[in-house]
């Protein structure tokens, strides 16, 4: 059994090495190294979902949507209960201008982590570069925008409500103050 632990290990550290070689490239913004990277892990290992997902994220940098959309959904495909998956999906049909496949894929996500942060962060970026087009929204958007260091519960709720707001199966703008109180909005 130590035997074949140690082999498992041994086996596991290339992969892993590149992967971490490709969050160095990521942080560098030498997207096509950590493609490559990525690359090189997954036909080391191709069944771990992070490689995929790591490897959509730098796809989506270099604008090659269809790609980071292939990759988020295979990370689905071997993961189906990982938020990052639907979170990486969402990206690639929001700028693959599928927003509605965007919002069943970021539900998703959060239906599986729903006090997850880095979810809400992106949530809202992906929300701020939709307001530029509907005025209706950029107010809520912009108080959403404040809370993305520390979101609460209320926070995420309202995102999502916003959410579906933007795509016209909504319940009005955001309700971020709980309580009734809704974010000043109106309904083209």
């Amino acid at each position: 059994p130590q035997v074949k632990e140690e082999l498992r290990r041994v086996e596991n550290a290339e992969p892993l090495a590149l992967k971490d070689s490709a969050t160095e490239a990521f942080k560098a913004q030498d997207y096509e190294k950590a493609v490559d990277d990525l690359t090189a892990a997954v036909a080391l290992d191709p069944t771990n979902q992070v490689f995929f997902s790591n490897r959509s994220v730098a796809y989506t940098a270099m604008q090659m949507y269809e790609k980071a959309l292939e990759d988020a959904d295979e990370c689905i495909r071997l993961q189906p209960t990982w938020a990052k998956g639907y979170s990486r999906r969402a990206a690639a049909k929001f700028h693959l201008g599928d927003l509605q496949a965007a919002k069943v894929s970021y539900s998703k996500a959060w239906d599986l982590e729903p006090r997850d942060h880095a979810l809400y962060r992106s949530v809202v970026g992906q929300l701020l570069y939709i307001a530029k087009l509907r005025p209706d929204a950029q107010f809520a958007v912009g108080v959403l925008a404040q809370a993305t260091a520390r979101p609460k519960e209320t926070d995420m709720a309202a995102a999502k409500k916003l959410v579906r707001y933007m795509k016209g199966a909504g319940e009005g703008a955001a309700d971020r103050a709980g309580a009734g109180t809704m974010v000043p909005g109106h309904r083209d």
